[in-house]
């Protein structure tokens, strides 16, 4: 008879011993779980780098933006935003549609654009409202702030995203003061 029993003890020890340390375990498990990043893209936000090689704007209110990729990216858009005296922050899209993009590593390209139009006031909307780089039926001179963040495909499967960390950010005092020659 204790022959029978001592088996049937063992497993019931076994089981609870198994049972008590899933139950520290898996608390302990799922908190590290919820630390883990799982949006791996913003990563390569950090080898990208955009900079200005001139602004110049002409009499008619268009602006000439020489921009520089020196990351490691290549940049598929640009979202820029304007802030004026009388509007909150908006913002427009050039993409690939157009024939600056996308910007190749190392490459440079002279962008014009005027900030008359209609814009949204949604960055993160991938589908925001295109720039115009030929309207002129009204001027910049009211811009307070302009600003430039660079949109990068590294991952077919992963899709476009922005980098807001590698924004080029400029005032009025460049904008008004840089005429084209």
């Amino acid at each position: 008879m204790k022959r029978g029993i001592s088996p049937l003890i063992s497993w019931v020890l076994i089981v609870a011993l198994s049972v008590a340390i899933g139950a520290v375990v898996v608390p302990v498990i799922l908190d590290k779980a919820n630390e883990w990043d799982f949006d791996p893209p913003l990563e390569y936000c950090n080898d990208i780098s955009i900079s200005l090689k001139g602004v110049c704007k002409e009499s008619d209110g268009v602006l000439h933006v020489n921009l520089s990729n020196n990351g490691d990216f290549s940049i598929q858009k640009i979202t820029v935003g304007k802030t004026t005296n009388v509007t909150s922050e908006q913002w427009c899209t050039y993409s690939g549609l157009s024939s600056y993009f996308p910007l190749t590593p190392g490459s440079m390209v002279e962008i014009p654009f005027s900030l008359n139009e209609n814009y949204t006031s949604d960055i993160t909307n991938e589908t925001s409202v295109g720039c115009s780089a030929l309207s002129q039926t009204d001027s910049i001179v009211g811009a307070a702030k302009l600003e430039i963040v660079p949109w990068i495909n590294p991952e077919k499967d992963v899709g476009a995203f922005q980098c807001p960390d590698q924004r080029i950010v400029w005032d009025d005092s460049i904008i008004l003061n840089t005429n084209c020659t």
